[in-house]
């Protein structure tokens, strides 16, 4: 089976793909991530190297050993993760298809005659990729199934620009699509508050596609130009999403002050690590969010067992308590800190005159039908 996605948030999607499904995972990576020192990694993480035609023609030489592991993985009943955009965008659009995808179907098929593979196409939505607390939506299609193309069209060439068309259709379908990318901050802001206004439950995992199919609506207005957006929609929509004052947000933030507190100053190093990695080793800007979280995440595991260790030395092994109390308390720093700027815009919207709530209330109405007063 090959899963054929969308890539707009570098190595997230595989990450999220893989703790969902209950069979192993193996994934195309692009070949100059892949260092001598880190191939054992590699390896255990089922990744196989594929070489671009800026690699050089050696290194797509070397495509031909890593097809052959891909169809010998396909041919075991594995799953393959393909990004067929053929690279990581961040935002809301569907790039072109390549044709990797296809050619790697039909070469399965010449290689083990008797395979019947199927593509699925993944489609992956974020609200807030560079956030801590973003919203992913993550939408599975039908399955396309290779052979019918291949009983249908005697031109392999042809074949494969069928199936990359069908793919990109179905890609474009299953993930949020802007016409214009540069547009998607405004989107989001408007996204936000539409998705509030459907449901402000902090469910962690939610098999629900009415809050996708929303957002579709929404985006196709604005690429019929129907809804346009101006910088100073951001702010309104800012207060518009926090519109609804939540006491028990607000008693979170006086009950947890000093444990949250205390978490952020524990992650502070681990952060201020995720930013000088970010900042002076990454250089693409569609790595720098993922590599923020993973660098920040790991450095955090670090200090967990630094502070444990100063923890046992202080307190002999009730210093063990630091291990489990810990991550805790960052979590609940990390929470607290966007409870507090959520709170913040609670009070801006408390303190508007009624006439001019009244004026944004109706204006965004037009925009997004499930705001409610």
């Amino acid at each position: 089976m090959i899963l054929a996605s969308n890539h707009p948030n570098a190595f997230t999607e595989p990450l999220l793909l893989a703790c969902f499904l209950k069979t192993p995972l193996y994934f195309i990576t692009r070949a100059d991530v892949f260092k001598p020192s880190l191939q054992w990694f590699f390896d255990q993480t089922h990744q196989i190297p594929i070489y671009r035609f800026e690699d050089g023609y050696a290194g797509i030489k070397k495509n031909i050993n890593s097809f052959d592991r891909c169809y010998d993985i396909l041919a075991g009943n594995k799953t393959l993760l393909i990004f067929s955009e053929g690279r990581t965008r961040l935002g809301k659009k569907v790039y072109q298809i390549q044709k990797g995808t296809a050619r790697i179907a039909l070469g399965l098929m010449d290689k083990y005659p008797e395979a019947r593979p199927l593509i699925i196409p993944v489609g992956f939505t974020y609200s807030k990729p560079t956030s801590w607390d973003g919203v992913v939506l993550i939408n599975i299609g039908d399955p396309i199934e290779v052979y019918d193309y291949v009983r249908t069209e005697s031109n392999p060439r042809r074949a494969v620009l069928k199936i990359t068309k069908r793919i990109e259709s179905e890609l474009k379908t299953l993930a949020i699509d802007l016409d214009e990318p540069d547009q998607v901050i405004m989107e989001e802001y408007l996204a936000d508050v539409q998705r509030r206004s459907m449901d402000a439950s902090p469910t962690v995992l939610k098999r629900d596609t009415d809050i996708y199919q929303a957002e579709k609506k929404l985006v196709r207005r604005i690429n019929r130009k129907e809804i346009v957006l101006q910088e100073k929609t951001c702010d309104n929509c800012t207060l518009l999403a926090h519109r609804r004052f939540s006491l028990l947000k607000l008693s979170i933030l006086i009950v947890f002050l000093i444990p949250s507190l205390i978490g952020l100053v524990l992650f502070l190093p681990a952060g201020m690590i995720g930013n000088y990695i970010k900042k002076y080793k990454v250089q693409s800007l569609q790595f720098k969010s993922g590599v923020l979280m993973s660098a920040s995440y790991f450095a955090s595991l670090l200090l967990t067992v630094i502070w444990t260790i100063v923890a046992l030395f202080a307190f002999g092994w009730l210093g063990l308590v630091a291990l489990i109390f810990i991550p805790i308390l960052i979590i609940m720093g990390i929470k607290w800190m966007s409870y507090a700027i959520e709170c913040v815009q609670m009070i801006r919207w408390t303190f508007l005159s009624k006439p001019k709530k009244q004026r944004l209330l109706h204006k965004f109405q037009q925009w997004i039908p499930e705001l409610d007063a």
